[in-house]
């Protein structure tokens, strides 16, 4: 199996253009018990592009009825991302100050119960509660400072990479397919945080980014 990099600006620019929006490829779980690892999930897969279509234990989403716990469950993401062998994208739990863009964080209550997955979108130098910002959905945030948070704990989960299948030409045929099927960060619409239409999201990330190493990085 076939380990590839984890493009975190790839992850960082879906998660910014679709901060205040909803992919209509995916289902949104705004109504269903909230919609946050289910945004990850999609942040994680711009990042990486392969899924784990291991039957309840994988991570993957083709439709409402077809798809796994992991993708949009807290503790069942944290579950598959920090044990996968396989298939898919993988990671562990780490310090805040080795988090990177393109990680997730989970906050939790005092009872050790986490309840929210966040994506990590841009950290102003030395990673730090007050350094990453972060992207979200219930509540909807794009660019949120994590100290403005309230919770009892957090934890980073670093992206490590992704295990990928040897494809044989019917798979590879099948999977180039699904690919295509799934709308890009470049092809959604403009969030109204990234700026005028006619700036692509990826423009828009690096002017973005550059503007906080400029003004904000005592915020």
């Amino acid at each position: 199996m076939k380990t590839v990099e984890y493009d975190r600006a790839a992850a960082a620019e879906y998660a910014m253009t679709w901060a205040y929006l909803r992919n209509p490829r995916y289902l949104a779980f705004d109504s269903l018990g909230g919609d946050c690892t289910n945004f990850v999930s999609q942040c994680v897969y711009a990042g990486c592009r392969v899924m784990n279509r291991t039957p309840i234990y994988g991570w993957y989403y083709d439709s409402a009825d077809d798809r796994t716990a992991s993708w949009s469950g807290v503790e069942y993401f944290y579950n598959f991302i920090t044990t996968n062998e396989g298939e898919g994208p993988f990671g562990r739990v780490v310090p805040v100050r080795l988090a990177m863009t393109g990680d997730v964080v989970q906050l939790g209550d005092e009872r050790g119960r986490f309840y929210h997955s966040l994506i990590i979108a841009y950290i102003s130098g030395e990673a730090d509660f007050d350094t990453v910002r972060v992207c979200a959905h219930d509540f909807d945030a794009n660019l949120k400072l994590l100290s403005s948070y309230s919770f009892a704990e957090a934890r980073f989960i670093h992206i490590e990479g992704a295990r990928v299948q040897p494809l044989t030409e019917s798979r590879s045929s099948r999977y180039s397919i699904r690919s295509a099927s799934v709308p890009s960060a470049d092809k959604a619409p403009s969030s109204p945080s990234l700026g005028e239409a006619s700036v692509s999201p990826r423009e828009a990330m690096w002017n973005v980014m550059g503007l906080f190493s400029s003004s904000m990085a005592g915020a």
